[in-house]
């Protein structure tokens, strides 16, 4: 499976697809992070891709380091990385397996579905024991993953049908490449990070609209409105992706 995401991210960038339907980061979440941690904190962005939270948070003078299973989204965050005049260490590689010392980053952050791009939950707990154990004592983890009470309701009801893939859904995009996603209830979320050893653990709705017109969307009344329900108990069931926010004990 890892095969496939690497190939899937590999072509969706090579397509251009990828920097049409995501030029920036989703401000919610950029305002959320920008407000949680403190500008003295060292950033991992674990599954960076081209870097649309790691180059705005470089920006805001975070020390910040990234990595992504795609060579070519890296590629692009080179380049992207020197256009904008940014200080960035990243590297390829697999967030199962991080080439990172014990207890050495203020926070984690690990968004865009990056988690549910790996297949099996023994792999998942693998990769959310290995973000716990790079973080320092109190540090915080923000990970957002696709909810499953929301989205690919046709891939959900295929994927009951294959019995090989319990785990989760196939998904095509329109540039002829598959991807693997598991979805996640709010509760399953939480249980993932709970056994995991996280605490402290908040989870919000992303957006309610879709990611790419989300991160688009100039009307002040809309965002307005969303952020009303964003704040509820209910986005949970109806926002597009959930947000969690939680810490190790320290």
């Amino acid at each position: 499976m890892e095969r496939i995401i690497r190939e899937f991210y590999d072509n969706y960038i090579s397509s251009g697809e990828y920097e049409k339907k995501y030029p920036y980061p989703n401000p919610y979440v950029l305002n959320i992070i920008l407000k949680i941690l403190s500008k003295r904190s060292f950033v991992l962005d674990a599954g960076c891709g081209n870097g649309r939270y790691l180059i705005p948070l470089a920006m805001e003078g975070y020390k910040i380091s990234g990595i992504d299973i795609s060579g070519r989204m890296l590629s692009n965050l080179y380049s992207r990385i020197k256009l904008n005049n940014v200080s960035a260490d990243v590297v390829l590689g697999d967030i199962r397996d991080l080439p990172i010392k014990n207890e050495c980053v203020d926070a984690v952050i690990c968004l865009f579905g990056v988690l549910s791009h790996i297949q099996g939950s023994s792999n998942r707990d693998k990769a959310l024991s290995e973000l716990y154990r790079v973080l320092k004592p109190q540090g915080t983890l923000i990970v957002s993953v696709p909810n499953k009470y929301r989205r690919f309701f046709k891939e959900q009801i295929l994927s009951k049908l294959n019995f090989h893939l319990a785990d989760g859904i196939l998904y095509k995009r329109n540039f002829d490449s598959i991807s693997f996603y598991h979805l996640y209830s709010a509760t399953e979320l939480y249980r993932a990070l709970s056994q995991n050893n996280f605490k402290e653990i908040t989870i919000i709705g992303e957006s309610l609209i879709t990611e790419s017109f989300s991160i688009k969307n100039k009307c002040k009344l809309l965002k307005s409105i969303e952020r009303v329900f964003l704040r509820s108990t209910i986005s949970r069931f109806i926002s597009y992706n959930l947000l969690a926010i939680a810490k190790k004990e320290g």
